[in-house]
């Protein structure tokens, strides 16, 4: 059988198997403030599922980091028995917060794919202030328009382990079924940028409750992220001063 054929008839048993062993996922975000969540339509890109928004108590996460991770285990075990309980359906990608973590662009010798992950692993010290054990880290290959090249370019990011491995455990612990992680402004450049593979470059904004994130994307993956603590509570505390509105309505006016 002519290779072209056994291609063709590869793909198309991969096009009828892949609706039945992709794992039903929703995104979900966790911030100091709140926990959001969404879930795309399968079959139909950009169409939305449904939505929705658990507001936290104060103080149980600051600054990304999970102070009190049993409070926060047992609101989010509550939560998914009552109004979050068609969740439990699904399995989680949750994003990370970038403060917490290190994004480098590093400049490898031209290599093979296969290859890459062994010479990230030992960039890794060089590049981010974590030894090796102590980081969990991932890597993207940067799209270049150069086709001879005599280099690749690698997004590089790392968590501390410690970090990575609350979350995990708050998550088990609250009931969910975890899928993934990933870098907060990975996630959200995925789901903004109808092309993931486009080289160009772009900026996003993500204003979240209590902080915003700025990233810039290109050849394929984010290169850079940088993080302020101005969010969308102190525009509705701006707008209820000047205005002189309740919150709700300063809230509605934003």
């Amino acid at each position: 059988m002519p290779n072209q054929m056994i291609s063709g008839f590869r793909q198309k048993i991969l096009n009828w198997i892949n609706p039945w062993v992709e794992l039903p996922i929703f995104g979900l975000d966790i911030s100091d403030l709140s926990v959001k969540y969404i879930k795309f339509r399968r079959g139909s890109p950009g169409e939305i599922e449904f939505f929705g928004e658990l507001i936290l108590p104060p103080g149980l996460i600051e600054n990304g980091e999970i102070k009190k991770e049993d409070e926060l285990g047992r609101v989010l075990a509550s939560w998914l028995s009552g109004d979050g309980r068609k969740l439990r359906r699904y399995f989680a990608a949750v994003s990370l917060p970038e403060e917490r973590g290190f994004l480098r662009v590093l400049r490898l010798p031209k290599m093979k794919k296969e290859e890459v992950g062994n010479a990230v692993h030992w960039e890794i010290e060089a590049n981010v202030p974590l030894k090796l054990e102590e980081a969990i880290y991932d890597y993207d290959i940067l799209h270049s328009a150069e086709s001879d090249a005599d280099h690749i370019d690698v997004v590089l990011t790392a968590f501390p382990k410690n970090f990575v491995e609350s979350y995990v455990r708050v998550l088990k612990s609250s009931g969910l079924r975890l899928a993934a992680l990933e870098l907060e402004a990975q996630a959200v450049a995925r789901a903004s940028i109808p092309d993931f593979q486009d080289a160009q470059a772009k900026i996003i904004v993500d204003i979240g409750r209590a902080r915003s994130g700025a990233a810039i994307f290109a050849g394929g993956g984010v290169i850079f992220t940088s993080t302020v603590e101005v969010g969308g509570k102190i525009f509705e505390e701006e707008i209820s001063r000047e205005l002189g509105v309740n919150p709700s309505e300063a809230a509605q006016i934003k």
